[in-house]
């Protein structure tokens, strides 16, 4: 007889403005930061640094140039962060109980959330797809092979890639300095390999935030949405690499010695 938290897929959209000041400085000109270069660094950040605190979440983006954040919970619709974080606590309480059949990798091990965050400012406009993970604090098996993290996107050809990034942490906020190796995904999709070491009976990589940033490259394609989706999927107690296939469609890996316990999960397609 054992109890598990049942885990809650969250999205979200975050519309971000920026006001250009004007100013009467002679002194030569100097590289900008962009709105979305400021705010997707925020954002990304305190989402791995805090993965459930979503009114937190928004105030940090608030404070970076954004406005308020509007998360899409599964059978709830559009709700506030304060709401969002209401029911996320209400679903962290809730314990199932019962004959559970025994998995090699608990089905509670992680979880997954994905959000768009769409930035404007005069250097140009934006969406972007973020993929969060965050292992349960007392779950630690780190092994070989490395686990995947990978997002999938449809967009418009209005759209193009415009960078990507990902960043882990421990339970504790300390942000892992290992590998996070980046995979040959195609320019509509980015997969990494997340090094899921261990250290004093904590894993270094708990959780975790990866984006990939779409520009606008054309006028158009108006009504036309852009969608996503996040996949990110453990493995334990194996050897050797593995290849994969991604799309929105689905995320499959591919082990090169033999097959491993694996759990994988993935958000639903999100759009903005």
């Amino acid at each position: 007889m054992r109890s598990r938290l049942r885990n809650t897929v969250l999205c979200c959209a975050v519309a971000v403005m920026s006001v250009s000041l004007s100013t009467t400085s002679v002194a030569a000109p100097q590289e900008r930061e962009s709105a979305n270069e400021r705010v997707a660094k925020v954002a990304a950040e305190y989402s791995a640094q805090h993965p459930h605190d979503y009114e937190g979440l928004e105030r940090a983006i608030v404070a970076a140039g954004g406005d308020s954040v509007t998360i899409a919970v599964d059978g709830h619709g559009g709700v506030s962060a304060h709401e969002a974080q209401d029911l996320y606590e209400q679903a962290a309480a809730a314990e199932s109980s019962g004959d559970v059949e025994p998995f090699d990798v608990p089905a509670d091990a992680f979880n997954v959330s994905g959000s768009w965050y769409h930035i404007q400012d005069q250097y140009g406009e934006w969406w972007n797809a973020t993929g969060t993970w965050n292992f349960r604090d007392n779950y630690v098996n780190g092994s070989a092979p490395r686990d995947a993290s990978g997002i999938a996107a449809d967009v418009p050809n209005c759209w193009v890639n415009d960078g990507e990034w990902i960043r882990a942490y421990d339970y504790q906020g300390n942000r892992y300095g290992g590998p996070l190796l980046r995979q040959n995904a195609g320019l509509t999709a980015s997969v990494y390999a997340v090094e899921d070491a261990t250290s004093n009976f904590a894993m270094l990589t708990d959780n975790g935030s990866h984006t990939v940033s779409f520009k606008r490259q054309s006028a158009g394609c108006a009504g036309q949405p852009l969608q996503a989706r996040y996949y990110f999927e453990h493995n334990q107690d194996g050897g050797g690499g593995w290849s994969f296939g991604i799309s929105v469609a689905g995320f499959s890996l591919t082990y090169s010695s033999g097959t491993p316990p694996t759990l994988q999960k993935a958000t639903q397609v999100f759009r903005t």
